[in-house]
């Protein structure tokens, strides 16, 4: 019982990333998991349809460990294949602990910080907030299962 309250109130990386998946698969989205992108592995792209692509980086350990992980989002984006007609952004989801300094090392490279400070059950909200979803939540199971291999179409 000790171990479930603790996953609801400070999740760990992976219930995190199941829980953005899942959030975003929701919205039928396109969801996938640990892709390959330039021979790096973010932990989820999400392509909105009619939309942007999203390169999420999902952090849920050290709070300190977290200002490294904007250049990580950097990193992915840059390996990111160019094509003018595909916008693709950077998120970069971490603890309400993490510093305050890294919103604006995020700001300044052009990445979505995204806080989460309620648990998982404040993560729509901290999605709506950031930016990164709106709109009413729908039933879909739309995320594709770890490993995969992602190639953008270009």
């Amino acid at each position: 019982m000790m171990a479930l309250l603790k996953n609801i109130l400070q999740p760990g990386h992976d219930d995190v990333v199941d829980a953005v998946a899942q959030t975003l698969a929701d919205r039928h989205w396109q969801v996938d998991r640990e892709p390959i992108v330039g021979g790096n592995r973010p932990d989820l792209v999400a392509h909105q349809p009619g939309g942007p692509t999203y390169v999420f980086e999902i952090k849920a350990g050290r709070p300190e460990a977290n200002l490294g992980a904007v250049a990580q989002v950097e990193a992915y984006l840059n390996a990111w294949p160019r094509d003018p007609d595909q916008l693709v952004k950077g998120v970069l989801v971490v603890g309400a602990d993490a510093p305050a300094e890294l919103d604006s090392i995020a700001d300044d490279a052009g990445v979505e910080l995204v806080r989460i400070s309620g648990g998982l059950r404040s993560l729509d909200l901290s999605l709506e907030s950031a930016g990164v979803v709106g709109g009413q939540q729908t039933a879909s199971d739309g995320v594709t299962p770890s490993p995969s291999s992602l190639r953008p179409a270009g």
